[in-house]
């Protein structure tokens, strides 16, 4: 991947690397750009832009983001989770039921430690969680700042997967 700030005019296809706000809405991070984003921001007066461009074997980030979920939670339901769908590189995973968080805190770490650009932030050790309730942010393939705290991990023949201890 490739970020770059390019004039507006040879930014279709591009990845919005941030978003803007312009003419009473907020173009999100993330958008791929089309001719309309193009012609909106030219009307806006925004003349250059931070983006990317995908090389040939990179992979979109809500899509490198779901296929970190589901290898952190290869069997959500079985784990009390359900996983959202991903948005600007992210897939939250929200409780389906009452219980309590809790992991394997090393685990946790050296996943984070793996690359500033990919991070996990959870619940903290044993905090309750409740129906509907965000569990945790599985690994956001950006440049973010991670909080690293909790959820309750086993491994399987599948890799990690994380869980809710029903009470």
């Amino acid at each position: 991947m490739i970020f770059d700030e390019l004039p507006v005019s040879a930014a279709e296809g591009c990845i919005l690397a941030h978003s803007i706000d312009l003419l009473g809405r907020r173009l999100r991070k993330g958008v791929t750009l089309n001719k309309d984003h193009l012609d909106e921001l030219t009307r806006a007066g925004i003349t250059h832009i931070s983006a990317a461009r995908l090389q040939e074997r990179d992979i979109a980030e809500d899509a490198a983001a779901v296929a970190l979920a589901k290898a952190l939670v290869p069997y959500p339901e079985q784990a009390g989770l359900r996983l959202s769908a991903a948005f600007t590189g992210r897939v939250n995973l929200i409780a389906t039921g009452a219980g309590v968080v809790s992991q394997n805190v090393k685990k946790l770490i050296a996943l984070n430690s793996i690359d500033s650009m990919i991070s996990l932030a959870t619940l903290p050790q044993y905090q309750q969680a409740k129906r509907r309730r965000r569990v945790k942010t599985p690994p956001r393939p950006k440049l973010s700042h991670c909080r690293c705290t909790q959820v309750r991990h086993k491994e399987d023949s599948n890799g990690l997967m994380l869980d809710i201890g029903s009470f």
